[in-house]
């Protein structure tokens, strides 16, 4: 069976990307222990409600590189995992706090692109239903002229 241009275009939406937002459900207490990489830190991680896809794992990054750029603090992303490096006498709740404001604003972030391409998608698909209904028009006229 041949599909349309216009079908084709309207299945082309991207199935990887989450379309609940993505929020942390717990800190994995059992699993805190002492950083491999910075000594007398601590790694704390944070789970996640469902698994990233690449577009919020880079969202997330670069977000939290802005919020957490003062306090020089890790969060590295480990499967459903945030895993965030704090110091024995670190105010931990600030620590969760920047990787919640992180969170929140990756989210934002994907929403606001997932609108603009549902809007592009939407602009894609008028622009193949005019070309199609220009073309038939076309073949309708062809079909009239006589040889």
């Amino acid at each position: 069976m041949q599909t349309s241009a216009i079908e084709e275009a309207s299945s082309s939406t991207v199935e990887s990307e989450p379309l609940e937002e993505i929020g942390i459900v717990r800190i994995v207490s059992a699993d805190i222990r002492a950083s491999r990489s910075v000594t007398g830190s601590f790694e704390v991680p944070l789970e996640l409600t469902t698994l990233p896809d690449s577009n919020w794992v880079h969202a997330f990054r670069r977000t939290y590189s802005e919020i957490a750029d003062a306090d020089k603090r890790d969060a590295l992303l480990a499967g459903f995992r945030v895993i965030v490096t704090v110091g024995a006498h670190d105010d931990l709740q600030k620590a969760i706090d920047a990787v919640r404001q992180a969170v929140e604003e990756a989210n934002e972030r994907c929403r606001g692109a997932r609108e603009e391409k549902a809007r592009e998608d939407t602009r894609q698909r008028q622009t193949l239903r005019d070309g199609e209904a220009i073309l038939e028009s076309l073949r309708e006229r062809a079909r009239r002229v006589k040889i």
